[in-house]
């Protein structure tokens, strides 16, 4: 006998998937944190972690805050909880000082204006420099600084630009 599937019992999606694919991830301060605490325990895209090393995590920032790992879940699911506690969180994960974490904060809509003001042509050439190795960003800025000696040989007037 063929059971049928329950209506509402389907895979539930996963909590960082979601967060993944909100169109504002990446300027709202709240989804972006929520994000990073959410990837911290549960595994960033590509990384495995098994549960065991899940529940230790789980268990090192709950204590690290002085919360519940409820309260971890709500923070992560439901973007509940103070500031504060996402800050320290952040701090954690990070490995950075809440300084730090408060100045990038400040300037969060300074630098997202300035990211706004970039060319298309910018963006991308951005984007490929993120996505190259550093053998090849190695080459890349060898040729760039190449192109400048050359560039100030020309104007200098001079033919030798002594090549190697």
């Amino acid at each position: 006998m063929i059971q049928k599937k329950r209506p509402g019992r389907g895979r539930r999606p996963n909590v960082v998937e979601g967060l993944r694919e909100n169109p504002e991830r990446d300027t709202n301060i709240e989804i972006f944190m929520q994000l990073m605490i959410a990837e911290y325990l549960v595994g960033k895209e590509g990384e495995v972690l098994s549960n065991d090393e899940k529940a230790k995590r789980r268990k090192i920032l709950a204590k690290h805050l002085g919360r519940t790992e409820q309260t971890l879940k709500n923070m992560y699911l439901y973007g509940q909880g103070s500031l504060q506690q996402f800050f320290k969180a952040a701090e954690f994960i990070l490995k950075i000082n809440q300084e730090e974490v408060i100045k990038f904060l400040r300037a969060y809509p300074y630098i997202m204006n300035k990211l706004d003001t970039l060319s298309e042509s910018k963006k991308k050439l951005y984007y490929n420099m993120e996505q190259m190795t550093e053998e090849e960003l190695a080459l890349t800025n060898d040729l760039i600084e190449f192109g400048l000696q050359r560039n100030k040989v020309m104007r200098e007037g001079k033919k030798d630009l002594n090549i190697k």
